[in-house]
């Protein structure tokens, strides 16, 4: 049966938001009433197009959990300075700003063994807010920690 160009990219378009849902070829298949191997070639059709979504969709993820975290972190410092926060109390966020500062660091895929208590040359180590980088700024900050293994 002959499909139009248009009828396989509506179908295209189809398994695309079928994948990015998780769902496996043969319930692809299923659901467009084609064979699973039309399904697999689309998929490899659309797979660069998939792999620009994805990288997306990671980068955007990313970007608001670094956010949300060093907002919890940026709160944590305040409650820790505020005088009138109860010694019990600056304790527990000294706690929310560990683990905050911890999610950020794995993140970013900046764990390593070896940690440096000093800039380049034992100098300062300079410090920004996530909050004031720009994208290629956060996008060099997850490439220099990337092993290839992911997060640690």
């Amino acid at each position: 049966m002959r499909v139009t160009k248009a009828a396989q990219k509506r179908r295209r378009a189809r398994v695309f938001r079928g994948i990015a849902a998780g769902k496996s070829v043969a319930q692809i298949a299923e659901e467009l009433g084609v064979d699973p191997g039309t399904v697999s070639q689309d998929a490899r059709a659309v797979e660069p197009e998939m792999e620009r979504w994805a990288a997306d969709h990671i980068r955007g993820t990313l970007t608001m959990a670094i956010a949300t975290y060093q907002a919890l972190l940026d709160e944590a410092w305040q409650r820790i300075d505020d005088p009138r926060v109860a010694p019990r109390d600056a304790a527990a966020w000294a706690t929310v700003g560990k683990n905050a500062t911890d999610a950020l660091t794995r993140l970013a895929g900046l764990v390593k063994e070896k940690h440096e208590h000093s800039g380049p040359n034992g100098g300062p180590i300079v410090t920004k807010s996530v909050r004031e980088m720009s994208e290629d700024e956060l996008d060099a900050l997850i490439a220099a920690g990337d092993d290839g293994e992911g997060p640690a």
